[in-house]
């Protein structure tokens, strides 16, 4: 006789049965489908292209330059103003010092300069090493009478370790800038210089540069271009125009953001864009019209035009002739008038 199913009753009077659900029959290897087992894997989303040439910038309702890294806190967006002021009131231009010196010309500071550029190169030192190397050659020669010829080298290398000591990070120590001078002058000797620098100088060393200043114009100048590469070639240009003004000693005449900036505005015109915005006008505090900027526009395309093809250390650190050269002609907004006789 079969046994029936238990019941029970619960609490509302209702029988329930107390009878357990079958067991879940066992399925073979065979009977399992790969539906069954495997989820169902969604489609690939359609592939992100690969980023162009132009970049998207954020709406920008002041045209603020610094308006991007305004929530950026190693940009100090908030001071930028206030720093560039100060580097405005502080920098200084240095009178031409040929003619306190008998034995020094300014072809043999070319020379030294192209030399101070591979020894840069050599130990990846900054650019800004290099400017402020340059400006204390400069300054050392305009204070200081009858300095030696033998004795020029001597100078921009314990110019350039004084320099390397305030913007890199890793300084060259004295044996290492005896070594790449052949052992022309000992560790001691280049001891003995920087000591004499700086006691001329009062100590005091640390003066507004070029690549300061430049940075600030290249950012103003390029604001408005959209195309990353034409960017890179305009910035690299400005570079090479700044660093070639180091070989020409007219140059020295102009404060280093008036360089700084007749360097931008032969980039610009060369990569064929204006070489004049309202934006690089409003952070340069300059105007184009300006007569200093024009002779100094003039001056630096001089240079350039006529620069040694013996003097080839910055031509290989930018790779210029990978760029277009420059136009015969500079700006037509940069012209000086005419003489009218």
């Amino acid at each position: 006789m079969s046994s029936l199913p238990s019941t029970t009753e619960n609490s509302l009077g209702k029988r329930t049965s107390n009878k357990q659900p079958p067991a879940a029959k066992r399925r073979a290897l065979g009977d399992i489908s790969n539906a069954a087992t495997v989820p169902q894997l969604q489609p690939k989303s359609t592939r992100v292209p690969v980023a162009t040439r132009e970049r998207v910038r954020p709406t920008n309702p002041t045209n603020d330059i610094d308006f991007e890294f305004k929530d950026d806190p190693t940009y100090c967006s908030e001071f930028v103003d206030d720093i560039m002021a100060y580097l405005f009131e502080t920098e200084t231009s240095i009178e031409e010092y040929y003619k306190n010196q008998a034995d020094i010309n300014e072809r043999m500071m070319a020379i030294l300069v192209n030399w101070l550029v591979e020894v840069v190169s050599y130990f990846n030192l900054t650019n800004c090493c290099l400017f402020l190397a340059k400006a204390l050659v400069d300054r050392m020669l305009a204070s200081s009478a009858n300095m030696q010829r033998d004795r020029l080298q001597l100078l921009g290398l314990s110019a350039l370790f004084i320099a390397a000591k305030f913007e890199d990070s890793t300084p060259v120590t004295a044996n290492k800038f005896s070594v790449i001078s052949d052992d022309t002058y000992s560790s001691t000797e280049i001891l003995e210089m920087e000591n004499r620098i700086l006691q001329e100088l009062q100590f005091f060393v640390s003066i507004p540069t070029q690549p300061q200043f430049l940075e600030r114009f290249l950012q103003a100048a390029c604001y408005e271009i959209l195309d990353e590469y034409l960017k890179m070639r305009i910035c690299k240009l400005a570079q090479f125009f700044s660093e070639c003004s180091l070989h020409y000693g007219k140059l020295s005449q102009y404060k280093p953001s008036m360089v700084a900036l007749s360097s931008v505005v032969l980039a610009l015109h060369t990569c064929g864009c204006p070489s004049w915005t309202p934006t690089l006008s409003k952070v340069s505090m300059v105007d184009p019209q300006n007569l200093t900027l024009m002779n100094c526009v003039k001056n630096l395309f001089d240079c350039i035009t006529n620069f040694p093809a013996h003097l080839s250390a910055s031509r290989d650190k930018y790779f210029v002739d990978a760029v277009p050269p420059l136009p015969c002609t500079i700006p037509a907004l940069f012209r000086l008038p005419t003489k009218k006789f």
